[in-house]
């Protein structure tokens, strides 16, 4: 069936929108919340009406059937927040929201919506596009990588609820850290790694990189209790590796999120990693947390690695495909 795409307009071309993404995001911002559809409708509306579409660096196109129904939308301009990984010069667009009607769903819509979205970006002179997706959504994500999209970056999920990870038998042990010891060696291996990310194809020298690093680096207070970490030593006390992870209480949800897993490439390959995921997941189930989360890029892939083997599954992606 052909399709007619223009740049939202008039009115009705808004409240189209505002309707048909409501579902997504309810349950993306308003999970859980017990207040009735219409409220939150009203929200929904008013927060979208502070969006300008009307700036050069975003826009929202409809779709209509040929006899002018409301067939579909998307939401594409240039990422607001980018990684700490992207050069300035390089900040992708993002496709923050494309929507088709169920009931024209299966007829290319969708495709022809993303082909927009990227006719917009080369427009831009912009040379990455990139999206958010959820595992979930199996037909978009098999759309995206139809097209050409790849993952970048992932959330790893695991719930607890299931049971933790076996503790492995290790010549470590573990502690909090405390305000008094030398972290120098853990920041190192995060400047290794943010290395790793900013100079896939730049040329930045280690001066660029160090300048950089603070965009990377976990800042933490050891005292605020939103915060656990473990420091993990050989019995000589020699550092062996490192985990932080941050605590998120949203109403009755409680949830820790992984920052930061780092074991010293000497003491690779010995359950360490194993280790200390546990017992980030002992202490968390202990206090009544149902799920734990790490945002990882997918180069680090001896992490993803290793979640997975200890349960945790990939829920949500972070695409990007390059455009000729």
């Amino acid at each position: 069936m052909p399709f007619t795409i223009r740049r939202a307009e008039t009115s009705q071309d808004f409240e189209d929108y505002y309707s048909i993404s409501f579902d997504l995001f309810k349950r993306y911002f308003y999970k859980g919340s017990k207040e009735p559809d219409e409220v939150l409708f009203e929200k929904h509306r008013i927060e979208l009406q502070k969006v300008d579409f009307s700036d050069p660096t975003r826009s929202l196109y409809v779709a209509h059937d040929e006899k002018g129904v409301f067939a579909g939308a998307l939401w594409v301009g240039v990422r607001e927040q980018g990684f700490v990984w992207d050069l300035p010069e390089e900040i992708p667009s993002w496709v923050y929201d494309v929507e088709v009607v169920p009931s024209f769903r299966g007829q290319g819509l969708g495709r022809q919506l993303m082909l927009q979205a990227e006719e917009w970006t080369r427009e831009k002179g912009i040379k990455t596009i990139g999206l958010h997706t959820s595992h979930d959504l199996e037909a978009a994500l098999h759309l995206y990588r139809s097209m050409g999209y790849k993952e970048n970056s992932v959330i790893m999920k695991k719930s607890l609820t299931s049971g933790i990870s076996v503790l492995p038998d290790t010549p470590f042990t573990t502690r909090t850290p405390s305000a008094t010891d030398n972290l120098s060696e853990y920041y190192e291996l995060r400047i290794d790694s943010f290395r790793m990310l900013i100079t896939d194809g730049a040329a930045l020298s280690n001066e660029d990189i160090r300048e950089r690093y603070p965009e990377f680096k976990v800042i933490f207070d050891l005292a605020d209790p939103a915060h656990r970490a473990y420091l993990a030593e050989t019995a000589e006390g020699t550092f062996a590796g490192f985990i932080l992870a941050r605590l998120q209480e949203r109403g009755e949800e409680k949830r820790a999120w992984f920052l930061s897993i780092h074991v010293s490439p000497k003491f690779r390959r010995q359950g360490l990693g194993t280790l200390l995921v546990h017992k980030i997941e002992s202490w968390c189930q202990a206090q009544g947390f149902k799920d734990v989360l790490m945002f990882l890029n997918v180069r680090f892939k001896g992490a993803v690695k290793l979640l997975q083997s200890m349960g945790f599954k990939a829920t949500n992606f972070y695409m990007e495909k390059e455009l000729i």
